[in-house]
């Protein structure tokens, strides 16, 4: 992985900039477990943050449904809205993840204004594992499942920024695993400037 990351991101006419790390992968994968387990929270630009803050604001009930709704509006109306919020956090940090962006005119925006990215893409190999995820997490019904899969399929552009990852992990296995990857991750975004 160090040497992956490394030799992406570590260009010597990049260094002391942060890294923007867009982390991506289907509802269920892991991604915000592996955050967590990054233990950076304060290094860490949710996408749904602000459709979840907007709908409470105006009290929606917050589901997959509902979220998905408000996404597609906001993004039809302006497709980079969230940009500026996205770069803005990027001020003073080594590194900014950017956890679940869905669409591709959002992720070529980032990409075309700021030079030091890596596409890092959580990935579950089983439909199964992720249902039992989501009804663990959220209590969504099969149902319920099989809608977000649609969303995700065709009415988001999640696979086009799929294609875009760097580098994959799977969480399909132990939570030690995934954790060992995690904290292997932070480690070389921290120090990926000491090489250079």
């Amino acid at each position: 992985m160090k040497d992956l990351i490394t030799k992406k991101i570590g260009s010597g006419t990049l260094k002391g900039l942060p890294v923007l790390v867009i982390l991506v992968g289907e509802s269920g994968s892991g991604k915000t477990t592996f955050v967590e387990m990054m233990d950076c929270r304060d290094d860490w630009f949710e996408s749904s943050k602000a459709m979840v803050e907007e709908l409470e604001r105006i009290g929606e009930v917050v589901t997959h449904d509902t979220i998905h709704s408000f996404a597609n509006k906001a993004y039809k109306k302006n497709p980079y809205w969230q940009v500026p919020n996205i770069l803005k956090a990027l001020t003073g940090k080594k590194f900014l993840l950017f956890d679940g962006p869905r669409r591709i005119e959002e992720v070529k925006a980032v990409l075309a204004r700021h030079p030091r990215v890596l596409v890092v893409r959580i990935a579950i190999s089983s439909n199964e594992l992720r249902f039992k995820r989501l009804h663990e997490r959220d209590g969504i019904n099969q149902e319920d499942f099989y809608r977000l899969l649609v969303h995700e399929a065709g009415e988001t552009e999640l696979m086009q920024i799929i294609s875009l990852a760097d580098l994959t992990i799977f969480n399909d296995g132990s939570v030690r695993e995934i954790k060992r990857q995690a904290v292997e991750l932070k480690e070389t975004l921290l120090s990926v400037d000491d090489h250079l």
